[in-house]
């Protein structure tokens, strides 16, 4: 079903692709994620269960840019999109921890209702993380949330923990409204369903024999690269401007 609702998406644009007009459209938007839940199965610390609960919020912008298809009665838009994500948590010694990602990608919407003033939305965008200031960081066990330390080993001189190595994949697939407030000006709402997927990496950290767990002597990756989906919760809000091409007057209309 996740695979058939982007390919309907996709085929109302090329239905509706012998438009009347196309109008340069541009948005910003303020951006908020909710993540719940990752399939266990995938990971070191949960690996008999289905599904593992966790509540980490992530919250951002985003950028669009890209040209608006117009029919009668509805319109397709296919644009770039650019998003800052972020997430803040505190470590165990209670020191701020942020988690900053800068993801590139390519989104779709299809909008209905076009002639009245709030119109429905159906829209899905895929993009992928091509900068972070966390590459290489600490990952809490269970939650994989942003940490300064991993879990304390009081015996022993090393410990395992997960090593974070970026978001390959971030998802979106939701349903808004958006209301005319002027002339090429609107206002835009949605929420949806979400994934992201992060790499990371098992490591051990080795520790100074005889000194305190704070003290860290070498990190040495333990196994290969691996994948965790999460599944979010989306909410938008921003504003649109579309640009008219359109230079006919009413006469020749």
């Amino acid at each position: 079903m996740k695979r058939i609702i982007p390919f309907l998406v996709i085929f109302n644009c090329i239905s509706i692709f012998a438009q009347r007009e196309i109008q340069p459209e541009f948005a910003a938007l303020i951006y908020t994620s909710r993540q719940e839940f990752y399939t266990g199965k995938t990971t070191w610390e949960n690996p008999n269960d289905k599904l593992v609960s966790c509540f980490d919020i992530f919250y951002g912008f985003k950028l669009k840019f890209g040209p608006r298809f117009l029919s009668t009665n509805k319109s397709v838009s296919v644009n770039l999109q650019y998003q800052f994500l972020q997430h803040n948590n505190k470590g165990y010694f209670g020191n701020p921890i942020v988690l900053k990602s800068n993801l590139l990608g390519i989104g779709a919407d299809l909008r209905l209702f076009e002639q009245k003033r709030v119109r429905l939305f159906f829209q899905v965008a895929f993009l992928t993380e091509i900068q972070s200031n966390y590459i290489d960081d600490f990952l809490r066990s269970g939650s994989y949330s942003p940490t300064d330390f991993p879990p304390q080993q009081f015996f022993g001189d090393y410990v395992h923990t997960n090593i974070y190595r970026g978001t390959p994949f971030v998802g979106n697939l939701s349903l808004g409204c958006n209301v005319k407030i002027l002339s090429g000006l609107n206002l835009n709402l949605s929420f949806g369903y979400g994934m992201r997927i992060i790499k990371c990496q098992r490591a051990e950290l080795t520790f100074i024999k005889d000194q305190t767990f704070q003290v860290q002597t070498k990190i040495k990756n333990i196994n290969d690269e691996y994948f965790v989906p999460f599944h979010m919760l989306d909410f938008e809000a921003g504003l649109s401007y579309t640009f008219s091409m359109n230079k006919k007057s009413k006469a020749e209309e």
